[in-house]
């Protein structure tokens, strides 16, 4: 039992413990291979476990970078890109990229009783989602990721005069891009909630203090 709560533990910190090795490596790689000539010094034995260490460091700041201009570029292809071909009346999206400005034509504001499946829902906009069916039964909205999103939660007595409605819609493994979500049930705390908690105080302001 121990050495299986051992194994998990390790493949659980599988990366940092890959990062210490290489930085082992980086460290000692090249004294090593100094430590072939005997002429070299204890300063030299040194100097090469830094210069290890540095070009390592080096080396994954580099990869590091290359893999955030991957994402970045990719980001923008997307907010600048078209729509994949869709059935504007099917039931089913299904690994679509589909943008707002698309599925709501000019004086649309409502889509009813969709399924959205691993799909790319792209902005800019307001929408409302997580609503329920026409027959009472909630929609499902599970296991959707965010980039560049903000949640916020509204209630339900006072409908939105921009934003955009998904009654009795289903998202199941989207990516929501540069979208502001409006909920009428917060869940999910570790969301990107930008409104507080709805039973949190009121911040006073100085026209409610005065007198």
């Amino acid at each position: 039992m121990r050495w299986k709560s051992i194994g998990l533990w390790c493949w659980n910190n599988l990366s940092t413990i890959a990062q210490f090795g290489m930085w082992a490596v980086s460290a000692g790689g090249l004294p090593y291979l100094l430590s072939l000539n005997h002429g070299v010094t204890p300063v030299g034995y040194g100097l090469a476990a830094i210069t290890g260490m540095l070009s390592f460091a080096a080396i994954r700041a580099l990869w590091m970078r290359g893999k955030l201009w991957a994402i970045e570029s990719k980001h923008r292809e997307i907010l600048g890109g078209n729509s994949s071909n869709f059935d504007p009346m099917a039931p089913v999206y299904q690994n679509k990229r589909l943008y707002l400005r698309d599925l709501f034509p000019p004086g649309r504001r409502i889509l009813n009783d969709r399924k959205f499946i691993n799909c790319e829902i792209v902005g800019p906009g307001n929408v409302v989602v997580a609503l329920n069916k026409a027959n009472g039964q909630p929609s499902v909205y599970a296991n959707n990721g965010y980039n560049d999103v903000d949640c916020i939660q509204i209630i339900s007595e006072r409908p939105s005069l921009n934003a955009l409605y998904f009654p009795g819609c289903d998202f199941e493994g989207c990516q929501f891009y540069n979208i502001n979500l409006l909920f009428y049930n917060r869940v999910h705390d570790d969301w990107p909630w930008i409104t507080p908690i709805s039973d949190s105080p009121l911040l006073l302001t100085d026209a409610g203090n005065d007198g």
